[in-house]
């Protein structure tokens, strides 16, 4: 299909990090377009069951919930959106910018001045499989679940691990242990769950017959942190770090300066709502910059 228009910048990703920097490029007057292959914006929110109490001005406000104001918050604005689209390969055009190749619904094509990587993160499955009894990663899944005499295995040393041991405990298992290599869990975290319900650093979890170290249970929270989601990123020959995360400096331009990775993907200090929003605010104020800049030293050439 034909392309029939320019961007200033392609925002691959409608999380928060990916909203909040269309958001803020459609207010600064530019022209974002942001590519979501989900059905809604919002990302990992839309999974997320639970109150954001640790993002201020949102007590009681649920991921679900932030998540649907994300989406209608970016589409009252007017910011072109192409969902259930996914960006599946870039190339460098000649003249500057890059044209995208799109599967899924949308237009095939589309070209922008500047690439911004959105694409988040999964969970990690530690080669598991996931099914009625072996839940990969947090939310709704794991909120769903009835722990009501159940014996529960948590994979996993992090926070995460040791917030759904309270939480399945809480909610009527009567058999909960933690199975680590390596205890990373926040403090207060580990001061509530007894040393006795944590094993480790050597287990060996075995899906087929719902044992870990030979011990049954009926259920397996799979909770071994997050991994990168990057389909161009090995394309852009982007530098990353050991587990794949795109690095950015602070402005959040890649080692290609017209890439910009914000987010999860980019693994800041500390990656989470607030963080992936003031990530996406980052970037969209530098490319103001760069195209504002541009834009008195002479207009770019386009066809």
């Amino acid at each position: 299909m034909a392309v029939t228009h320019w961007h200033d910048a392609l925002i691959a990703g409608g999380g928060p990090a990916g909203a909040a920097c269309a958001l803020w490029l459609k207010l600064l007057g530019l022209s974002p377009v942001l590519v979501e292959k989900g059905e809604q914006l919002g990302g990992l929110q839309n999974c997320n069951p639970f109150p954001g109490d640790w993002i201020p001005g949102l007590p009681g406000i649920t991921g679900t919930a932030m998540a649907g104001s994300i989406h209608d918050h970016v589409r009252r604005l007017g910011v072109a959106t192409l969902t259930r689209c996914a960006v599946t390969a870039v190339a460098r055009l000649s003249q500057g910018g890059w044209e995208a190749q799109l599967a899924g619904e949308g237009p095939g094509t589309v070209r922008a001045r500047f690439l911004v990587l959105a694409t988040g993160v999964l969970p990690v499955t530690g080669g598991l499989e996931e099914s009625a009894s072996v839940l990969i990663g947090p939310g709704r899944k794991v909120a769903d679940v009835d722990f009501r005499g159940k014996r529960v295995a948590i994979l996993g040393g992090g926070d995460n691990a040791f917030e759904n041991f309270l939480f399945a405990r809480d909610r009527g298992a009567t058999a909960t242990r933690i199975f680590a290599r390596h205890v990373r869990a926040r403090r207060d975290l580990r001061r509530q769950v007894p040393s006795d319900a944590i094993s480790g650093p050597a287990y060996r979890a075995d899906a087929k017959t719902m044992r870990v170290n030979g011990e049954p249970f009926d259920v397996f929270l799979v909770l071994y942190g997050w991994e990168p989601v990057n389909p161009v990123g090995k394309q852009l020959g982007l530098v990353t770090d050991e587990k794949g995360f795109v690095r950015s400096d602070e402005r959040r331009r890649t080692s290609d300066p017209d890439v910009y990775a914000i987010g999860e993907l980019a693994q800041k200090l500390h990656p989470c709502v607030a963080t992936s929003v003031a990530d996406g605010i980052v970037c969209a104020k530098d490319i103001q910059s760069r195209l504002e800049t541009a834009a008195d030293n002479g207009p770019a050439g386009k066809d």
